[in-house]
């Protein structure tokens, strides 16, 4: 009878788990494989490289050589600083055609352009009726405590006036405004009283009505494009895309 002996050999076999496993020295590697890692050492670098430049271009904030009105460092705007586009509306805050901007194209272009960091826009004081002075003095005193587009936003949804012009409101309709933002209403009613702002927004108007704009709103883009009149979102959003389209 054959041994059942488990420790017994069968004849020509080998035993893998007793032979001795080879380690490669570490010169080996290099020898058999620098090929492969000089390779991916490229791969890495060259992928390194072109992140890099992104991230460069992306953090680059917009050329506005071409733009037409060009805003002060202190002008509030919505969007991120580096947003490759500037667009600037140029308005009466009054106008019926800035409360058509506001009402049917500034939400989607805030949702699809500012919101998403493609674009930083500014609104830009234009005086056609001087009765609009103190109001866009108002948003400017409001700036003072952050709230400059609040406050914005809250006179563009006031009742209109006939011909839908924003209405002629007096001091204490100012302040009612501040209060409702919750702002420090001594503080905004002595900007207000002083006329902080007017000389910057009287300065503001005669710029823009030298560039011999004749529309309220009429929109100067950082691509050096002059949109008069624009009453429909789609007419902005195709310039918008075009400049993105030449820049990818």
């Amino acid at each position: 009878m054959a041994s059942s002996d488990a420790n017994t050999k069968t004849s020509g076999g080998i035993d893998i788990l007793s032979v001795p496993k080879k380690e490669l020295h570490p010169k080996a590697i290099l020898k058999n494989y620098w090929p492969l890692i000089i390779f991916g050492l490229f791969i890495v670098l060259f992928v390194s490289a072109i992140v890099a430049l992104k991230l460069y271009k992306d953090a680059q904030p917009a050329d506005i050589s071409k733009l037409v009105l060009k805003p002060d460092a202190n002008d509030p705007y919505l969007g991120k600083f580096i947003a490759p586009l500037v667009v600037v509306e140029a308005a009466d805050i009054r106008c019926p055609g800035c409360k058509n901007f506001y009402d049917n194209i500034e939400p989607d272009l805030k949702r699809n352009y500012i919101d998403t960091g493609k674009i930083k826009f500014y609104f830009w004081d234009v005086l056609i009726d001087n009765a609009s002075l103190q109001a866009s003095e108002a948003t400017y005193c409001a700036n003072d405590q952050g709230k400059y587009w609040e406050y914005r936003s809250e006179f563009l949804v006031l009742p209109r006036d006939e011909g839908n012009w924003g209405k002629i409101l007096n001091r204490s309709e100012f302040i009612a405004i501040a209060q409702d933002l919750n702002l420090d209403t001594a503080v905004f009613g002595a900007c207000l009283d002083s006329e902080k702002y007017k000389d910057k927004v009287l300065e503001k108007s005669e710029q823009a009505l030298a560039t011999g704009m004749t529309f309220s709103p009429t929109l100067f883009l950082s691509s050096g494009k002059v949109l008069p009149g624009v009453g429909f979102y789609n007419t902005l959003a195709n310039e918008i895309d075009r400049f993105f389209n030449l820049n990818k």
